[in-house]
């Protein structure tokens, strides 16, 4: 990682597996004006974390993991507390140099705070890459609630008990929008509270 001091761009190396040459991904941090809740949790999103890093170069050194095989099912790559980025943008590396033109695979950054969705936007802007992408706002409070509306709605379609089924087929943003469910969840330091591994576990 380097720092270009004359407009606080983190430039990341990211190893290639096809070329000697490693992909180069630019971001920067968020700022947050709040200074009452500069050291809060709710803050975690506006700063690179470590794990970050390492999770960027392990799916870089493996890249079937977001690239997938012939026996992977079609859908999207999402990146669950994106914070400033970097795991998405290496996934969205990856899917535009090793998949074929006609990949419609799109990447999802997700995250709370609407001011580390607006640095998120910024860091994409950022980088050069062509793959369809979108920013999202997801509360993770949200999905164990949504579960339970379709789990109801299905019992009075059909008349099943689907209660305790991890059965959803959709998960919820911020708006209120449901969207299908995604091939692949990408995360790095997302357990902060001690609450968040059941949330976590709940929106997965």
């Amino acid at each position: 990682m380097s720092n270009n001091n004359s407009n606080n761009t983190l430039t990341f190396s990211i190893p290639s597996f096809t070329s000697e040459d490693p992909h180069k991904i630019l971001l920067h941090q968020a700022t947050n004006a709040d200074e009452d809740q500069g050291l809060s949790e709710t803050n975690t999103g506006f700063v690179m974390w470590p794990s970050a890093v390492m999770l960027s170069h392990h799916i870089s050194k493996n890249p079937s993991i977001v690239l997938g095989d012939d026996d992977s099912p079609d859908g999207d790559v999402m990146e669950l507390g994106a914070g400033c980025g970097l795991v998405g943008l290496t996934a969205a590396t990856l899917l535009q140099n090793h998949t074929d033109d006609d990949n419609d695979d799109k990447v999802i950054f997700t995250d709370y705070n609407p001011v580390v969705l607006e640095n998120l936007q910024k860091n994409i802007d950022l980088n050069d890459f062509d793959v369809d992408h979108k920013v999202l706002g997801l509360d993770w409070f949200d999905q164990e609630e949504h579960q339970e509306q379709q789990q109801q709605q299905q019992q009075s379609d059909d008349g099943s008990d689907t209660t305790g089924e991890e059965n959803t087929t959709t998960w919820v943003d911020v708006e209120g929008n449901e969207h299908a469910q995604v091939r692949l969840i990408l995360g790095a330091d997302l357990i902060v509270c001690t609450n968040d591994a059941d949330l976590v576990a709940s929106t997965i």
